[in-house]
Formats: C-alpha cells, structure tokens, sequence
C-alpha cells in the first residue's frame, strides 16, 4: 500500500514538473506569437508607406502605439559634413535637436553608428547626462540607440528612442525593433526619392518657382493660417502683356531669359515665406501671407515699374522692354474663398501706362 501511494505520489510530481514545463512552452509561444504579431502588423504599414508623411505617420504608430515610446529621433549621417543629423523626430525638444549634432564615435548615437551596435542604456540616472541633450531636465527613464542599417553594410544613420520608465524596453522590445531596422530604413529611403520627385515635378525647371497646379495647396493651407489667427493675406498678379510679340520676334532663347530674369527677380524682392508661382506662361502670381491689401499694392506697383525699367537684348536688336499688368486680391477684404481669390487677382489686371 505504502509502495503504491509513494508510486502515486512520484507520477504526481512527474505530471507537476511537465505541467511546468508545458506551462513554460506555453508562456514562451504565447511571447513569440506576441512578438511576430507586432512585427507583422509594423511590416504591413511599413508597406504603405509612399511619401514622407506616411512614413512619418507609420513611424509614430508604430514606436508610440506598439511599443509605447515617448521620445524617438532618426539620426542621418551627413557624409560631407561627416555628422550625425536629427532629420525626424519625436517628442524630443526640437530646437535642441536642430541645434545638436554628433560625429561619428561621439555620444551614444556616434557610438552605435561607428560600432554598427545596438546600444541600450537601462537607467539614464545612472549613465553620465552629456548624451542626453533634448531631454527635459533631469532626464528619467531608459534609452536605446539602434544602427540603421542593411545586413553587412555601414549604417546610414541612428534611431535614438526614450521611455520614462526604468529598464522598460524588454528583451523582446529590443529583438523586434532590431528586426524592423532594415524595413525602417528601406521604407524611409522610398519615401525620401519619392519626396524628391515630386517636388521637382512641383516646380518649374526653367524659373524653378512652383507650378500652377500647386497654388490650391499653398492658397488652403495660407488661408487656414489666416483664418485662425485672424491675419491678412493677398494674392498678387503680374502679367507680361508684350511676351507673345517678343516670343514671335525674337524666338523662343529671349523668352528663357526673360522668364529667367523675371523669376530672379520676384525672388529677390520678396520675403521668404513668400510663396511665387510661374501659373502661365507670361502670368506670375505672388502669394503674400501676413500682407494688407494696401501693402501689397505697393508691392506690385514697384514690381510693375522695375520690370518696365529692365532691358534686354537680342542679338544687334535695340533694347528690349517689357509692358506690365499687375493686380491684388486680398482676404478678407475681398473675398473669403480660395477660388475667388485666384479669379479676383487674375481678372481686371491694371495694365502699365506708357
């Protein structure tokens, strides 16, 4: 009897240590279906990305949502001035950010980019504070640094990301972000190529100011600003009434140097966050934010009287000289809708007086 309850009890504890076991098998698949969860839900919007502001969107969905992370920043390499770069980021201080950068081997970011290593920094209270610059004061919590990078090359740049709380980015944290590095980077190189092309589709090759199709962007976003904070903003034409005849006389090498000239011009005499668009071919429309209606006037009649006072040449041709129409729509002294905006601006244009 005794033999038997021992014989009993001795499967018991066989059955409890496999339990445990199975219990343990278990817990860990459990963690890696987790796991590949999360890296399949970020490699599907990763695979959305087009442009830069999906790539954007992605990354903050992905590092903030999937992996709650307060802080992030991309830092690039900028191979001609041989530094590291913030390029995007998140939750940082920005103006730090802008204003910091580090070489190669410097900081914690220089490191893992010269070593091609991740490098995780558990509690930042127990590290020295000079790699910390753009967190607030005192800095709290966790960083990892990851190299961005494809199998067997040299990074392009560091990802740097921050949690508050101690030594809370887990071993699986650290695995599935590391999986994500190459995606992230391919992803971001995409959107960057398409970020470029189409800016240049934007513009225009000859007088590189922006196309006519791009005005209903610039014009909904300026009139969103004006509207909330209740500021001015015009809409300014000037029109070469004389470019057809001269086009016909002279051929089609002045036209690019008038229109060259032209675009140089306007881009000289305008403030930065000016806006020029060559909208037709002998049209150019200035949009000016932050601009009265009576200040914008007085802009477009010395553009008038400067251009007319311009003079080009052709070959053994006396001197060239243009006739110039301008005109001004403002909001909300004229309108307060895009659209009638550009008609206002672009109808009724006060010619030049001989």
């Amino acid at each position: 009897m005794t033999h038997s309850i021992s014989n009993i009890q001795k499967k018991i504890e066989e059955l409890e240590d496999k339990f445990a076991e199975i219990e343990s098998i278990n817990n860990l698949l459990t963690h890696q279906i987790k796991e590949l969860l999360r890296l399949y839900n970020a490699l599907q919007l990763l695979n959305g990305v087009f442009d830069i502001r999906d790539f954007i969107r992605a990354i903050r969905k992905i590092l903030l949502e999937f992996f709650q992370t307060e802080n992030f920043a991309f830092f690039l390499y900028q191979e001609r001035q041989d530094w590291l770069l913030a390029r995007y980021s998140h939750g940082f201080a920005k103006r730090q950010l802008r204003e910091i950068f580090y070489k190669p081997g410097e900081g914690f970011v220089g490191q893992a980019f010269l070593q091609n290593k991740m490098i995780y920094v558990p509690d930042i209270s127990q590290a020295r504070l000079g790699a910390f610059l753009g967190l607030p004061q005192p800095p709290r919590g966790c960083l990892l640094y990851l190299p961005l990078a494809h199998p067997h090359q040299h990074p392009i740049g560091v990802l740097k990301l921050h949690k508050r709380r101690v030594n809370s980015f887990s071993d699986a944290d650290r695995n599935v972000l590391m999986q994500l590095t190459e995606p992230m980077i391919s992803a971001m190189l995409r959107s960057e190529r398409v970020d470029i092309l189409n800016k240049q589709s934007w513009r225009d090759p000859l007088t590189h100011m922006f196309r006519r199709h791009t005005l209903a962007l610039f014009l909904e976003a300026e009139f969103r600003r004006s509207q909330r904070f209740q500021h001015p903003l015009s809409l300014l034409s000037v029109r070469i009434d004389n470019f057809g005849k001269i086009v016909q006389i002279y051929r089609s090498s002045l036209r690019d140097v008038i229109l060259k000239q032209i675009a140089e011009y306007l881009h000289h005499n305008t403030r930065y966050f000016d806006v020029s668009f060559h909208y037709d071919n002998n049209t150019f429309l200035l949009l000016l934010p932050e601009t009265t209606k009576p200040d914008a006037w007085g802009l477009a009649n010395k553009i008038r009287r400067e251009l007319e006072d311009m003079e080009f040449r052709y070959k053994r041709s006396g001197p060239i000289k243009l006739s110039v129409s301008t005109n001004v729509a403002s909001y909300p002294t004229d309108t307060i809708e895009p659209p009638l905006l550009i008609k206002l601006a672009l109808s009724n244009l006060i010619a030049s007086r001989p």
